[in-house]
C-alpha cells in the first residue's frame, strides 16, 4: 500500500503538499456500497421484535468457538489478528497470509462440551482464500419430559455444523467474504428426532489505515432446521458491526462491537488485548448481554471474559474462561493453532 506525494503551487504562491494513497476503483466502490447495504439490512433485522424467540434452533452458533475469540468477549467483528473474529465475519479470512490449522475444545456446566476443527488458507486462485470448518456440541443426560411436563427417560443430544468459506481483498483496503453452512441436530436415537438445515453468512471489512479497521456482517441468513416430523425451527440471524483500533502496534489493541440478534435487544461488546514481547497476550472482554425467560428479556448487566495466549513461531495455544449468564453456564476453552509457511503475526 504505497503512497506518493506531489507538490502543487497554489494561487498564494505557497506549495501545497498532497498525499495520494491507493484508490479502490469501481470494484472497490461497489463493495463499499455493499457494506452500506449490509448495515441497512442489519437495521431491518432490528424491526422483527414480535417473533417467538423460544422457537429458535442452533443457539450454540452464537458461542465463541475458539479461545482467542472467547477471551475477547467475542468483540472481534473487525479483529483480523490470527483470524480471531473469522467466526463472526467471514471477510477476515482475506487477511490471512499462511495456512492455519486450528483445533478447540470447550468444557461447560451440565456436561455440555463443544469441539471444533478448522483449516484456513492463504491467497489461492485469483487471490481468493478458502476455509473449511467442522464442529459440534454434545449434551449428555438431557432431561426428557412429555407433553404434560412429567419427567421421562434421559437422552443425549448432538448438534453440529460443516462450513466452507471464501474471501478476497480489493487493493488491500476492502475485504469481502461469505460462508455456507450445513447444520444438523439429533435427539437420542430416534430417527424422527433429527433436524437438518443450511445457512449463509456475509461480511465486509474496510481498513481506514494501518491502525483503524471497521467491519460488518450478517450471520445465519435464511437458516432453518427442518425436522423429520415436518416441524421447522428458524435459526436466529444477527447483525454485527465493529471498530478495531491498534492503540500501540504489537502491544495494545481495542475493539468495540454492536450486536443485534434477531428479536432481541441491542448488545454492546468490548475486547482488549495486551501483548508482551510479541509472545504472551493477555485478553479481556465485556458484554452487556440480555437473557430470555418466561418474563421476557432481562438485563444481565456486564458479563466478563478473560483469556491468555502464547505464540512461538508457527505454534500457538490459547485459553479463555467465561461465566456468561446463559443456559450454557461457565466455560473453559482451549485452542491449539499451527500455521504454515508464515508466522501468526506479520509485523
Amino acid at each position: 500500500m504505497n503512497k506518493t506525494t506531489t507538490h502543487k503551487p497554489s494561487l498564494s504562491g505557497r506549495t501545497t503538499l498532497r498525499v495520494k494513497g491507493p484508490k479502490l476503483g469501481l470494484q472497490g466502490k461497489a463493495w463499499c456500497l455493499v457494506l452500506v447495504g449490509i448495515c441497512m439490512m442489519g437495521q431491518k433485522v432490528w424491526a422483527f421484535e414480535d417473533l417467538d424467540y423460544g422457537n429458535y434452533g442452533a443457539e450454540y452458533l452464537k458461542l465463541p468457538r475458539h479461545a482467542h475469540n472467547a477471551g475477547l468477549g467475542t468483540a472481534t467483528t473487525a479483529w483480523s489478528e490470527n483470524l480471531a473474529g473469522f467466526q463472526y465475519n467471514p471477510s477476515l479470512l482475506a487477511s490471512n497470509t499462511g495456512h492455519y490449522f486450528l483445533g478447540s475444545h470447550s468444557s461447560m456446566t451440565l456436561d455440555r462440551n463443544t469441539v471444533g476443527m478448522a483449516y484456513h488458507s492463504g491467497p489461492l486462485y485469483r487471490g481468493f482464500h478458502l476455509a473449511f470448518e467442522a464442529g459440534g456440541m454434545g449434551i449428555k443426560g438431557f432431561e426428557g419430559r412429555d407433553q404434560n411436563g412429567a419427567r421421562t427417560e434421559n437422552f443425549d443430544e448432538q448438534e453440529g455444523y460443516l462450513e466452507i468459506s471464501t474471501a478476497k481483498s480489493v487493493k488491500g483496503l476492502l475485504d469481502y467474504g461469505l460462508r455456507l453452512r450445513y447444520l444438523y441436530q439429533q435427539f437420542g436415537d430416534w430417527k424422527e428426532a433429527r433436524g437438518d438445515g443450511f445457512g449463509l453468512d456475509l461480511g465486509l471489512t474496510y481498513s481506514l489505515n494501518k491502525r483503524l479497521t471497521v467491519g460488518a456482517s450478517l450471520l445465519s441468513l435464511g437458516s432453518v432446521l427442518h425436522w423429520q416430523t415436518g416441524r421447522t425451527d428458524p435459526v436466529a440471524p444477527q447483525f454485527r458491526s465493529g471498530v478495531h483500533y491498534t492503540v500501540m502496534p504489537t502491544l495494545l489493541d481495542l475493539e468495540v462491537n454492536i450486536l443485534k440478534p434477531w428479536a432481541q435487544p441491542l448488545e454492546t461488546l468490548i475486547g482488549i488485548q495486551y501483548t508482551f514481547m510479541k509472545i504472551i497476550s493477555l485478553r479481556g472482554g465485556l458484554q452487556n448481554a440480555f437473557l430470555w425467560d418466561e418474563k421476557g428479556f432481562q438485563d444481565n448487566e456486564w458479563e466478563h471474559y478473560l483469556g491468555i495466549g502464547v505464540r512461538a513461531s508457527y505454534f500457538g495455544v490459547d485459553y479463555s474462561f467465561a461465566k456468561p449468564g446463559s443456559v450454557f453456564g461457565a466455560s473453559h476453552k482451549v485452542s491449539v493453532l499451527l500455521s504454515y509457511p508464515l508466522p501468526f503475526v506479520d509485523y
